[in-house]
């Protein structure tokens, strides 16, 4: 299976957060069209995008949502969206599951597919489709259930096995300067100690 591009990682994310975190999905839009009127200097796209509210994200979604995801290809897009869910996103399980999302995305890979259930206490709580995580699940010596039929809790420890670290990274991207600074750095080395 391909990694997906730089690209595809955010446009799957940004169809994600319209699927699953609307209000922030629409706080992104706007954000998007805020900084890519900033760019090009032309202001009346904030002003219709204000004054129309989000309208043309319900005719239009797909563009919508390629518009969100070609702004999360930047370092800029995605810190701002984890700005935008801490402030509207109620809980620190909704928090932690954006912040899996993005290391995710910064990986090139794919969102999981976490939705939110309800629990009989009136919490809400994400869960996994159970077929997506593995049968069974197995953490810490520990195997996760599913809490309803065909979905898995996402705790801390399943969001936790399922977040990119350092040793997903994507070495090709960065291989060619890496060379280029041995390159140039270990003859600089070399002669400033002879």
């Amino acid at each position: 299976m391909n990694a997906p591009s730089k690209q595809q990682a955010a446009t799957e994310l940004a169809s994600w957060l319209y699927q699953v975190h609307p209000e922030l999905f629409a706080a992104a839009y706007l954000a998007a069209r805020t900084a890519r009127a900033t760019t090009l200097g032309d202001f009346s796209d904030i002003l219709d995008s204000v004054g129309s509210g989000l309208s043309s994200v319900g005719s239009g979604i797909e563009n919508a949502v390629g518009s969100v995801g070609s702004w999360l290809t930047s370092s800029q897009g995605l810190t701002t969206l984890s700005s935008l869910g801490t402030a509207y996103l109620n809980n620190q399980a909704q928090q932690n599951v954006l912040q899996t999302q993005i290391a995710r995305t910064q990986a090139l890979q794919s969102p999981l597919a976490v939705t939110y259930t309800q629990t009989a206490n009136g919490s809400v709580v994400p869960v996994l489709p159970y077929s997506s995580t593995g049968v069974p699940l197995t953490l810490s010596g520990t195997t996760a259930q599913p809490a309803i039929a065909g979905y898995v809790p996402a705790s801390p420890t399943v969001l936790q096995s399922l977040t990119p670290g350092f040793s997903s990274l994507n070495w090709s991207e960065y291989l060619p300067y890496i060379l280029i600074g041995l390159a140039v750095g270990v003859p600089l080395l070399l002669l400033s100690r002879s």
